[in-house]
C-alpha cells in the first residue's frame, strides 16, 4: 500500500511538471498548423477568395463562406458582395425551407489535393434570416 502511495505521488508530481511544457508545445503546434505556410485549413469569405488562392490550394482544405439572398421561390439566388460581380449567381434549390427574400450563409469545402477551381466536395447552407 505504501508503494502505491509513493507511485501515485510520483505520477502526480511528474504530470504537474510536464503539463506547462505540454501546453506550450500544444499551443506552438496549433499555431503552426493554423499558419498559411502549412495551410492545413484555410478559411475565406467569398470576396477575399481569388482564383489564384483556389487553384493554388495544394493539399490544404479550403473553406469558402458566402452570404446570399434567395431572389425567387424557385431557389435562384444572388451572392451578396461577390469578389467578381459577373459571378454572383447561386442556387438554393436544395436548401429545405428557403423562400424568396431569405438570407443564406453557404459554406463550401474544396477538395484538397488538386487545384480545380470548381471541385467542391461538400456544401452547407444555413438560412440566417427570413423575410
Amino acid at each position: 500500500m505504501k508503494k502505491l502511495a509513493i507511485l501515485a505521488t510520483a505520477i502526480t508530481a511528474l504530470s504537474i511538471s510536464i503539463h506547462p511544457f505540454a501546453t506550450e508545445t500544444g499551443d506552438f503546434y496549433k499555431e503552426l498548423a493554423d499558419s498559411k505556410e502549412i495551410g492545413t485549413v484555410q478559411e475565406y469569405w467569398t470576396d477575399e477568395l481569388t482564383t489564384e488562392i483556389i487553384c493554388g490550394r495544394g493539399d490544404s482544405i479550403l473553406v469558402e463562406k458566402l452570404i446570399g439572398v434567395c431572389v425567387d421561390n424557385e431557389g435562384n439566388g444572388q451572392i451578396i458582395d461577390p469578389a467578381n460581380p459577373d459571378y454572383d449567381y447561386i442556387s438554393y434549390t436544395s436548401v429545405d425551407g428557403v423562400s424568396k427574400g431569405d438570407i443564406v450563409l453557404t459554406v463550401c469545402i474544396y477538395m484538397p489535393g488538386n487545384d480545380y477551381e470548381d471541385d467542391i466536395v461538400d456544401r452547407f447552407d444555413y438560412i440566417i434570416d427570413q423575410q
